[in-house]
């Protein structure tokens, strides 16, 4: 057999790691056994009880992993471990101590446990802060009601004014199925085509008195405006993958011709709300900050609304559990239609709270930053 300079490490040995990610892990050889050079073996003296060197160096894991960083790969050397200060009880208390470690190490466990996910409780705490204040808003409890605005009811009425006139016009053709909701004994009720239905059920929470429910399509036009690209080559182009989701922030894009866009786009304009209208990218949608081209994947929307406070409610988690249930069926086609989308139930505050709203809410998630 050759002859080899690797030692061979006594049973009781105390293995830690000095490379990588590994850096500071620990175990006690059970058999002699030998390492490689991301390994020290410890071989403790007569008066030093293996277990309390184990338990000493799992309480420096911390300060070795800071001593190893700096490289490119972090790592601690045999050195560094050997000039570690380490106090030296008695090996008789070395021996209670290792005993008091032995019953509390469960607990010790448990409580990293916890810690882990109290970091990702943290984490998430932001994002989740964000949905509660989101959801406060569109129920009206963020802001408080001002008995001098103009009731969402007066609101809702002058925009049916100004639809009649367009369709007067012949600029807009009258909707088929024409919805109007009002309060009536304390319930909701709701008109189309000359019948009255209560929809109680529907409704996903409870509003202010000087608000309003509407359907979608109701105070949204779907904006849809295909176009073959070869004309606006110079045009900004939107895709899904631009939005941010749930946060109404556009990211980096590029021209359309930089996207090579080659298939029909909507044409949509400054203002409109660009909304993704296929699962799993529901929660995107922006105000458009510029002309251009949006994916066939996405519905331009046009309101009379504050376009912030529409925003934000299509962010919400009432707007999408609609959306959810309304696509329920649609399993081998994961878009939303116009139809199922103009149902959807939209919560109409005074046009003067919806700017409240929306500064509130820009104020609060500043604070999270």
């Amino acid at each position: 057999m050759a002859k080899t300079s690797v030692r061979l490490n006594p049973i009781g040995s105390v293995l830690i790691a000095m490379y990588g990610a590994t850096i500071g892990k620990l175990g006690i050889l059970k058999i002699p056994a030998t390492t490689n050079q991301a390994c020290c073996a410890c071989v403790p003296f007569t008066d030093i009880y293996n277990e309390f060197l184990f338990y000493f160096l799992m309480s420096q894991k911390v300060a070795f992993v800071k001593r190893g960083e700096g490289g490119a790969q972090p790592n601690i050397s045999k050195e560094k471990i050997v000039s570690t200060l380490m106090p030296l009880p008695p090996v008789a208390e070395q021996k209670r101590i290792v005993e008091k470690l032995r019953i509390l190490q469960p607990y010790i466990d448990y409580y990293a446990v916890l810690e882990k996910s109290d970091i990702k409780l943290t984490q998430s705490f932001p994002e989740k802060l964000k949905k509660s204040i989101l959801q406060y808003a569109v129920q009206g409890k963020l802001v408080p009601q001002d008995p001098a605005d103009e009731p969402a009811s007066v609101l809702l009425e002058r925009i049916r004014a100004e639809k009649e006139q367009l369709i007067k016009e012949g600029k807009i053709k009258r909707d088929k199925h024409e919805s109007v909701i009002f309060r009536r004994d304390n319930s909701y009720y709701e008109k189309v085509d000359g019948i009255e239905r209560c929809i109680d059920d529907e409704l996903p929470f409870e509003i202010p008195e000087n608000w309003e429910w509407v359907r979608f399509f109701s105070i949204v036009e779907i904006a849809t405006n295909l176009v073959s690209p070869e004309r606006y080559f110079d045009y900004m182009h939107i895709a899904p993958d631009n939005i941010e989701k749930s946060t109404g922030t556009l990211l980096e894009c590029r021209t359309v011709a930089q996207d090579k866009v080659s298939s029909p786009n909507h044409l949509f304009f400054k203002g409109q709300i660009l909304y993704s209208k296929i699962r799993p990218l529901l929660r995107k949608a922006v105000i458009a900050p510029f002309d251009g081209l949006c994916s066939a994947d996405m519905y331009p929307l046009k309101t009379p609304l504050n376009k912030e406070y529409l925003l934000r409610y299509i962010l919400s988690d009432s707007f999408n559990a609609q959306v959810a249930t309304a696509m329920s069926s649609r399993v081998k086609m994961p878009k939303i239609n116009q139809a199922e989308l103009s149902k959807v139930l939209i919560p109409v505050p005074p046009i003067q709270e919806q700017e409240r709203i929306v500064n509130k809410i820009k104020e609060l998630y500043m604070a999270l930053v």
